[in-house]
């Protein structure tokens, strides 16, 4: 019976090329990084990462076939379980702003509102702006966006690289451009002293201070993507990567804790026979042990099944400190698999390029 087993685990060798998301991982501390062994491999195995000073949705947008300019709300928005169809969409997301030497500091984004709180701060927006072909939708309380009938002409910043920085230099340009930065003027107006922030505050929570634009267009200019088999949590970058499958014929799952890297991979050959792009996205990572977590569960195990030629190739996506890094391995020459275990090196968090 164990020999049936192994014959059965290597069933799935279609050389299909899978793709690990670990959002924040390159936030975390120094120290934690240096012990992740599994990522210092990778590193070795990898030619030097690309990195993407437009944030971790861009590296997705890229690694997986759409262009520089692909519009990401309207995929996110389908991801999230709205319609996008036939409409502009663009990301509205609840953040914390803070006033700080003569600008405006985009502090975080508020991903941990309650449904009631979501609801009633989006409800108040969308009343607020009926007239104005801005309707506010909430999907979940941490997915909120703008649709409208007409196509805006204005260009807008992702909020990876706005956040912790003046908001002044990244505001909404183009022909109507200063509309937009009026919407966001009022808002700030509107949501201050509401009693949800009020309620937040008092309980050592975050308000939402205003709502950041970002990432525009319609579902119809998302073009040139691959099929690709995604398992992604129940999250933005879950939303960003069903948004892609869903526009690309793909498939997508909600990626659970007792499916394997064997598993999903033989799950998504059975499924297609041409060999989709696997994406497995098992969440935030936000603490050393979510590292230590996301390398035994799903990082370890792809470089061994890699090493033994069993899948294609090996991608890994990570992000923090304003800047994405895209690593991408392939099934490697004897001297370059045995090279990491001979010079073994800590792993280090790739730079931000200077701009």
């Amino acid at each position: 019976m164990r020999y049936a087993r192994a014959a059965t685990a290597l069933d799935y060798r279609m050389q299909v090329p899978l793709l690990l998301v670990a959002p924040g991982l390159l936030e975390q501390p120094a120290h934690a990084l240096a012990e992740a062994r599994s990522m210092a491999a990778l590193a070795a195995l990898a030619p030097p990462p690309r990195v993407e000073v437009n944030g971790i949705f861009a590296a997705l947008v890229t690694a997986l076939g759409g262009s520089s300019g692909t519009p990401i709300a309207p995929l996110m928005a389908e991801g999230a379980g709205l319609d996008a169809a036939g409409s502009y969409v663009i990301a509205a997301d609840p953040v914390l702003l803070a006033a700080d030497r003569g600008d405006i500091v985009l502090v975080q984004r508020i991903a941990d509102l309650h449904e009631a709180e979501a609801s009633a701060l989006v409800q108040l927006l969308d009343a607020h702006f009926v007239d104005d072909d801005a309707q506010f939708i909430a999907p979940r309380p941490d997915a909120w966006f703008v649709r409208c009938t007409r196509a805006p002409d204005i260009a807008t910043t992702p909020i990876d690289v706005v956040q912790g920085h003046g908001i002044y230099a990244f505001l909404p340009r183009g022909p109507e451009g200063r509309t937009w930065t009026r919407r966001q003027n009022e808002i700030q107006m509107l949501l201050h002293e509401h009693p949800v922030n009020v309620a937040r505050e008092a309980r050592g929570e975050p308000p939402v201070t205003g709502v950041w634009f970002w990432g525009g267009g319609t579902a119809a200019e998302a073009r040139g993507f691959r099929s690709i088999a995604a398992h992604a949590r129940i999250d933005r970058t879950g939303d960003l990567l069903r948004g892609i499958a869903r526009v690309a014929h793909g498939s997508h799952e909600v990626v659970t804790d007792d499916r394997s890297v064997e598993q999903v991979i033989q799950r998504a050959s059975a499924s297609a026979d041409d060999g989709p792009l696997v994406v497995i996205a098992p969440g935030a990572i936000d603490s050393e042990g979510a590292i230590r977590q996301f390398e035994s569960r799903w990082l370890a195990p792809a470089i061994a099944l890699l090493s033994k030629h069993a899948i294609a190739r090996l991608d890994v996506i990570a992000d923090g400190n304003r800047a994405a890094a895209h690593w991408s391995a392939s099934a490697s020459s004897w001297w370059r698999r045995f090279t990491p275990r001979l010079r073994p090196k800590p792993f280090v968090a790739p730079a931000r390029p200077q701009t």
